[in-house]
């Protein structure tokens, strides 16, 4: 059966998906970086941004907001988080992809 959030069929639903579950923030001890992982840039406000949902601090990216709405949420916040591999705002790979 399909959950009701994320469509994904391995065996969880909507009460259980980590796409829809509270928001658990990623560790205060990590700090955020000063570069945003996606377009590389300084100077933007840096936003932790949880790749595997918000439910899942296991994994994230700190990005500027431009990027955080336009690669990793495909320009609505609403849409499942993804970790882009190219930056729309540049028009480039990643940062973090090295």
């Amino acid at each position: 059966m399909r959950c009701g959030v994320c469509h994904r069929d391995d065996g969880h639903n909507a009460r259980t998906c980590k796409y829809n579950g509270p928001r658990i923030p990623a560790s205060p001890e990590i700090p955020k970086s000063k570069r945003c992982e996606c377009c590389g840039q300084y100077g933007y406000p840096i936003e932790r941004h949880h790749t595997r949902g918000r439910s899942d601090p296991t994994d994230y990216l700190d990005v500027c907001f431009h990027c955080h709405v336009e690669c990793c949420h495909d320009g609505d916040l609403k849409i499942l988080p993804i970790k882009p591999q190219y930056c729309r705002v540049l028009g480039g790979a990643s940062w973090w992809r090295g």
